[in-house]
């Protein structure tokens, strides 16, 4: 991320999509980060970041994240692995 991370804020990026860290994670920042990669096993709770939005404690589950997007707003979902919502919708507006 260190390489990456200036060529994304010159060419103003949004949103970093990533997995295969076997957990799911929203982190706050230019540009935010979401981790979904916990379709499989997850590793131990994960120790949340000072800019994490979500999970908003330790925790390791099951599940994934879903993106809404239209032309002004961008809203992402945490759902554990029934598809039960385990997030509040988190919305942030261009």
């Amino acid at each position: 991320m260190v390489t990456l991370e200036p060529v994304m804020r010159r060419s103003r990026v949004d949103l970093y999509i990533c997995g295969h860290d076997h957990h799911l994670e929203l982190i706050d920042g230019q540009p935010r980060l979401l981790i979904s990669g916990a379709g499989s096993d997850p590793v131990p709770p994960l120790v949340p970041h000072a800019k994490t939005l979500f999970p908003s404690e330790a925790t390791a589950q099951l599940g994934f994240a879903v993106i809404e997007l239209d032309d002004h707003s961008m809203t992402i979902r945490f759902f554990d692995g029934e598809g039960t919502a385990i997030s509040k919708p988190f919305t942030f507006r261009r």
